[in-house]
């Protein structure tokens, strides 16, 4: 039940963020990317699921948006590429920040979310993953 109302806050974070989208390589290229968002250790079972769509810039900006299975509306992606080390602010003012690395087309990273008003006195850990849905569109 716990893990149903905090994976449901997650859900309603990212329903208020910006649209997410595919990643290619720094080239500015773009492609589509199937996000999926788990809770570490969770008290129940469920993820959050969603499209990315990304563009990275050869100077390692990234911009995109993210559209989330269930809701369907569009949420802004902004962040940042350094080597294989990426960092993308998802939904606008950075509703959810997820710092992790970029390798062969594929996300891999971590976020924390509060979720105080559903029991819990300390941020829960999600594992980010986003994994190529298509080939590179240019």
């Amino acid at each position: 039940m716990n893990t149903f109302r905090v994976l449901a806050s997650a859900a309603a974070l990212l329903s208020f963020a910006s649209p997410a989208g595919a990643v290619g390589h720094a080239g500015d290229s773009t492609m589509t990317l199937n996000a999926t968002l788990v809770e570490i250790n969770p008290q129940g079972a469920g993820a959050l699921e969603g499209a990315l769509q990304l563009r990275i810039s050869p100077d390692g900006i990234v911009e995109g948006t993210y559209r989330p299975v269930d809701s369907g509306s569009l949420r802004n992606v902004t962040g940042g590429l350094t080597g294989n080390q990426i960092w993308l602010d998802i939904g606008d003012n950075g509703v959810i920040h997820i710092e992790g690395t970029y390798q062969n087309g594929k996300i891999v990273g971590y976020t924390y979310l509060d979720a105080p008003h559903f029991g819990s006195d300390r941020p829960r850990e999600y594992k980010f993953e986003a994994t190529p849905a298509s080939t590179p569109e240019t």
